[in-house]
């Protein structure tokens, strides 16, 4: 008899699991999604993709040092930096070009952090901007402290 109790419990136990959202039940919809954090206070800035990198000012030199995600191994990564002034204020133009292999080149399909390295002389006050193939990204600057080398210094990404 303490067995039949137990397979009836049982039996409950799954129906209940069933009924209530076990295997077979169509996933909920989540809930509204949270607005991602933008990193700029322009909104034609907050639309792009986001590079992180080091920054570093000597000198009256400015130097970004970062990686970006390029889409196979066989993909070139090009860094120009440019100089604009408008009155008092000086704009850095960064341009990340990424530039696609031949197309009779085979190539695993690896998407392929690639490191890059850039310095242009601003004064100190300098704004930054920066485009990847002509469509804007939103540049995350962390600053190398004083004393610090850019090549060896680390920063958490997340």
């Amino acid at each position: 008899m303490v067995g039949l109790g137990v397979f009836v419990l049982a039996a409950l136990g799954l129906f209940a699991y069933i009924l209530l959202g076990g295997p077979g039940q169509e996933a909920q919809e989540p809930a509204a999604e949270l607005p991602e954090r933008a990193t700029s206070s322009t909104a034609e800035e907050a639309q792009g993709e986001i590079v992180t990198a080091k920054h570093e000012f000597a000198d009256g030199v400015h130097t970004i040092a970062g990686s970006l995600d390029l889409p196979t191994p066989c993909h070139q990564l090009r860094t120009e930096a440019a100089t604009s002034t408008a009155g008092a204020q000086t704009e850095v133009i960064i341009d990340f070009e990424v530039v696609d292999p031949a197309p009779d080149t085979v190539c695993a399909q690896v998407i392929t952090p690639t490191p890059f390295s850039v310095s242009v002389a601003a004064p100190e006050d300098a704004v930054f901007s920066a485009t990847r193939n002509g469509d804007g990204v939103v540049l995350n600057l962390v600053e190398v402290p004083e004393g610090e080398d850019i090549e060896t210094f680390e920063y958490l990404k997340g």
